[in-house]
C-alpha cells in the first residue's frame, strides 16, 4: 500500500499568489491560505461546506506564521 505514504508537492510562483491570508493562534503558529477559495468550498463568508474538497492552496502548522506571511509579502514587492 505505497500509495498510503505518498507526497504530492505543487510549486507556486511566490510573485504570482493573490489575496494571501492568515489564521494565526495564540502560540503564534498557523496557517497561510491563498485565495480565491474552491467556490466547492465557499458559503457566505468562507465556511467550509464541502471539507474533503480541498482544493485551496495553502501552508499548514507554521511556527511564527506573521513573520513568514510577512516575510512573503515583502518578497512579492521586491522587483
Amino acid at each position: 500500500m505505497r500509495w498510503l505514504f505518498s507526497t504530492k508537492i505543487k510549486s507556486l510562483n511566490i510573485r504570482s499568489l493573490s489575496d494571501i491570508e492568515y489564521d494565526e493562534k495564540s502560540d503564534w503558529s498557523g496557517t497561510i491560505t491563498i485565495w480565491p477559495k474552491n467556490p466547492m468550498m465557499m458559503f457566505g463568508n468562507g465556511m467550509k461546506v464541502f471539507p474533503w474538497a480541498n482544493g485551496t492552496p495553502s501552508l499548514e502548522m507554521i511556527q511564527n506564521v506573521r513573520k513568514v506571511y510577512n516575510q512573503i509579502i515583502k518578497i512579492q514587492r521586491r522587483k
